[in-house]
């Protein structure tokens, strides 16, 4: 019997602000949270909108899935991304060389452009842990 591959989920939104498509999230105490930054696991991205308490819908990171995706900061098409403090929960930011190593969580490839705040599509990559250049 061949194996299926569930690539959405679905918990209750813990976070009072209202979720956004294409926002990062995380599970904290069993429900969906904003993605507090690079080092956390993550969980997914927003296909709604949730308010708190209502049920968020979540696309899992299967490996080739295309997702909406809110950008921090100007990125281009083909920019490997991930979550990062200092520009917004739960939005994305290119993967940036600085003088620190430290473990990042890489979501994946932009393939289209976007500057902040504005929605990009995002190939999901298979979610493991790389030790990457910045801080």
């Amino acid at each position: 019997m061949a194996k299926t591959w569930k690539d959405e989920l679905t918990l209750q939104w813990n976070n009072a602000s209202q979720g956004r498509v294409g926002y990062a999230c995380y599970l904290t105490s069993g429900k969906a949270d904003l993605s507090p930054g690079a080092t956390s696991f993550p969980l997914g991205t927003l296909l709604n909108e949730p308010k708190q308490n209502e049920m968020a819908t979540i696309a899992l990171p299967s490996p080739g899935r295309v997702v909406k995706a809110v950008a921090g900061g100007t990125i281009a098409a083909g920019d490997v991304v991930n979550v990062q403090s200092g520009v917004g929960a739960g939005k994305f930011a290119k993967c940036t060389l600085q003088a620190t190593y430290t473990v990042k969580w890489a979501w994946g490839v932009a393939l289209s452009a976007a500057a902040a705040d504005q929605i990009f599509e995002l190939l999901l990559m298979p979610q493991v842990a790389g030790i990457t250049e910045g801080a």
